[in-house]
């Protein structure tokens, strides 16, 4: 049933009602680097796909026997299983070689199912082994697909992506950012629903794959080893499913692109200064001039859509779990909905017990969320300014906006809900005397969106134009429940080199959502996952990474103000 290769893996068009990503707990011993890589000095790939095994069971562990061909460097698991939410896969080994679990995606519906993606690219045992898949109970038959990658070098997952719900046409794209990959999908579905494929049995239980013979319209696995974004998806009848993707390449320890070296760590003069040439009098000697002053950067790290519970294990605790690992000198930033679903004060007694704890050097701003059951958004206000205190931290009681200056940088935290023209009338007054700094401004509904939480919110555009005519250089939103990254634009989301950069990052705890297919053309990144966004300010330039809950760095990259 299942022939086909795969190789990483990236969620998709989750409908956020359905969706159910969990990530593991276990350290990552290296940093998924999924968006735009360097292909500098990268020869050509031979990775390729190797041989596969699968196999079915209820035993703890479930354990399958596998040889695979002579120079495989990479291993992926694929695992299906109908939703049970007391019966999960908790870990897989590989020859009794921990495997890294990449995601895990779920259809929770009525007759519902999850799909998990387990990777080993380094350490593979020689011979037969056995791959065991440990789970929490023994109530459903998983089933297991095994792959073995080829080629030169130690293999890793450079972009992964998925989807679950009901989905008439999946499509997952991959960014492999010039790397030579390769890729595969694999799918849990509820009904046999993919064209021409005969009924399974059992349940209809299936990792599916690409090889249907006749379906050429299946563009839905990278056989061959190429650079480009690729598209997969499948010809299908529409039907509830949660589908995975992995796109993977030789590991290269290729040097960062000259474009990507850090200012504050650019090598100096060929000729040392101790070495200057100096008259024949000691007198004379030359001394050479002091250093400049490092340019230090100042930390802000935050994400919108915390929506905290009081539970320890939601996802606003593993979030803020990932600031408390920063320095204190780091400054925390919020992009609206802070609080559970109401923003009531028993809900921001809950955000006191995870975000809160940053409260001090926190910059906060206010969602829709905050006034979803009280207009006056009270509960928020009284948490950030103090019970009863017309201004304060989160700025004056029913305004909502301020501007503060960090490490170089003019910030504004800004209030999508009310007010818009006012603000845009303030903005440009107070980037006008701060015309000598960076800016970055925060708020919540974003203008553009490559999402499917929600709708684009247009009436935010005075704030976009606003930011445009002063200079600005990053806005951050969140209110769609995924992270993106456009390309810099103008406010009519024309590409344009003066524009503003627009990040999304409403990952901080809320139901994780999907993303469009089609994304905007101006998308340059997008994961589903929850995690934090990290810039790193300087004086002229900022550098940036989303960090998902388990340390892995799914996205980075750099930039200079204008």
């Amino acid at each position: 049933m299942h022939k086909g290769r795969l190789i990483g893996a990236l969620v998709v068009g989750a409908l956020a009602c359905s969706t159910d990503i969990t990530q593991p707990g276990r350290p990552v011993d290296r940093e998924l680097k999924s968006g735009p890589l360097s292909a500098i000095g990268v020869t050509a790939s031979q990775v390729s796909w190797g041989n596969s095994t699968e196999g079915t069971g209820t035993a703890n562990p479930t354990s399958i026997s596998f040889t695979p061909a002579a120079a495989t460097r990479g291993i992926v698991v694929w695992i299906t299983q109908p939703i049970v939410s007391t019966d999960i896969v908790t870990g897989v080994t590989i020859g009794a070689v921990p495997a890294k679990r990449i995601a895990t995606f779920a259809n929770k519906t009525l007759n519902g199912g999850r799909i998990y993606g387990y990777f080993l690219g380094s350490g593979i045992p020689g011979g037969t082994f056995t791959v065991a898949v440990a789970r929490s109970q023994t109530t459903t038959r998983i089933h297991i697909v095994v792959e073995a990658i080829t080629g030169d070098a130690d293999i890793e997952v450079i972009d992964f992506a998925g989807q679950a719900g009901f989905i008439g046409t999946p499509r997952l794209t991959l960014q492999p950012g010039g790397r030579p990959s390769i890729g595969l999908t694999a799918m849990y579905s509820s009904i046999d629903n993919v064209l021409a494929v005969s009924a399974e049995a059992s349940g209809q239980q299936r990792v599916q794959d690409h090889d249907f013979g006749t379906e050429t319209s299946l563009a839905s696995r990278r056989s061959a080893t190429a650079t480009s974004d690729v598209s997969l998806g499948w010809n299908m009848n529409p039907g509830q499913i949660a589908q995975m993707a992995m796109l993977v390449a030789e590991l290269t320890e290729t040097p960062a692109p000259p474009d990507s070296v850090p200012l504050d760590s650019v090598p100096p003069d060929s000729v040392p200064p101790d070495t200057i040439p100096t008259d024949s009098t000691p007198t004379d000697t030359i001394t050479p001039p002091p250093p400049p002053p490092e340019d230090t950067a100042a930390v802000l790290i935050g994400a919108g859509d915390v929506h905290a519970r009081c539970a320890s294990t939601h996802p606003s605790a593993k979030t803020s779990a990932l600031i408390a690992n920063e320095p204190r000198s780091a400054r925390v930033f919020t992009a609206g909905d802070n609080a559970g679903v109401d923003g009531t004060a028993a809900d921001f007694q809950c955000f006191d017990g995870t975000w809160g704890r940053f409260k001090s050097r926190m910059h906060m701003s206010m969602g829709n969320h905050e006034r979803r059951v009280d207009p006056t958004a009270k509960a928020y206000y009284d948490y950030g300014n103090g019970v009863g205190v017309d201004s304060g931290a989160v700025g004056r009681r029913g305004d909502g906006y301020y501007g503060v200056t960090y490490g170089g940088w003019r910030i504004l935290v800004l209030n999508s809900e009310v007010n818009i023209s006012e603000q845009a009338t303030w903005i440009r007054r107070d980037l006008e005397a701060h015309s000598n700094l960076c800016q970055l401004a925060i708020w919540h509904k974003p203008m553009f969106n490559s999402g499917t939480s929600v709708t684009a919110v247009t009436a935010v555009k005075p704030l976009w134009q606003a930011l445009y005519a002063a200079g600005a250089d990053v806005i951050v939103n969140a209110h769609d429940h995924s992270y993106q990254r456009n390309a810099k634009v103008d406010p009519s989301g024309v590409r344009n080199a003066q524009g503003i950069r627009q990040f999304i990052s409403g990952t901080g705890g809320g139901v994780l959502g999907g993303l469009a297919n089609p994304r905007l053309g101006i998308n340059e990144k997008a994961v589903i996952a929850w995690g934090v966004l990290k810039f790193k300010l300087y004086s002229n330039r900022y550098e940036w990474q989303f960090i998902d809950i388990d340390g892995v760095v799914r996205d980075s990259g750099s930039d200079q103000c204008h």
